[in-house]
């Protein structure tokens, strides 16, 4: 398996998994799965995306500002994400008393 959170800056220590599953010179296709209150560290997510919850539950955005949002993302459903600002971060929290389970594609930008 190769693990490979290229949307992510920062991380803390988790049982947190991100595994690249699917490349191509135009998008990045990864399987995402978080623990039951599990929180990911600090990171931004610099593309746009879309996530499709094979597990679906609600994750808390932690702004570095303080301001605190709640995704949800309903199992089977597409959800569009756009880029995080330049320079803006956030830590994610699942609020969820089970796996939540994602297929995160990551759309490549030319830079």
């Amino acid at each position: 398996m190769r693990y490979l959170p290229l949307i992510f800056a920062f991380f803390t220590l988790s049982a947190f998994e991100c595994e690249l599953i699917y490349e191509n010179d135009l998008a990045l296709v990864y399987h995402v799965v978080m623990q039951p209150h599990e929180e990911i560290g600090l990171h931004r997510d610099s593309a746009p995306m879309v996530i499709t919850a094979l597990q679906g539950g609600v994750v808390r955005r932690l702004e570095t500002d303080g301001r605190e949002v709640d995704v949800e993302f309903p199992t089977g459903v597409a959800v569009y994400r756009t880029p995080d600002p330049e320079g803006e971060f956030h830590r994610s929290v699942s609020l969820s008393d089970s796996v939540i389970e994602l297929i995160t594609v990551v759309h490549k930008t030319k830079r």
